[in-house]
């Protein structure tokens, strides 16, 4: 979880991803949110617009962005997968299509 902008990061608060084997959930998220709150409540280094109306306390954004890794097993991952095959099979047709009626109207010429 990251904080402010480069310019402005203070190295004493690590910004540390939250990992997990068994998988990450909602909670996991919103506790890590809570501790970097707590953590930049009162960030010396925020920008001057990042600062409550009464200039004390520090306003906090969060930006989340994950990865999610499946099984190669998954039943997701194998239905998207045999979906974009019938996809690139449904071009694959209709591009052959098109050059046979090319081929077609060249020889009736």
């Amino acid at each position: 979880m990251g904080c402010c902008n480069e310019l402005s990061e203070d190295p004493t608060i690590p910004s540390e991803p939250v990992k997990s084997t068994t998988g990450i959930t909602v909670g996991d998220v919103f506790q890590t949110m809570n501790r970097a709150r707590r953590a930049r409540r009162l960030y010396a280094y925020a920008s001057a617009d990042a600062h409550d109306g009464d200039g004390f306390s520090t306003r906090f954004r969060v930006i989340v962005a994950g990865t999610v890794q499946l099984r190669p097993d998954d039943a997701y991952l194998l239905d998207l997968r045999e979906r974009r095959h019938q996809e690139q099979v449904e071009v694959t047709t209709r591009r052959g299509a098109k050059r046979s009626m090319k081929d077609y109207r060249v020889a009736k010429l």
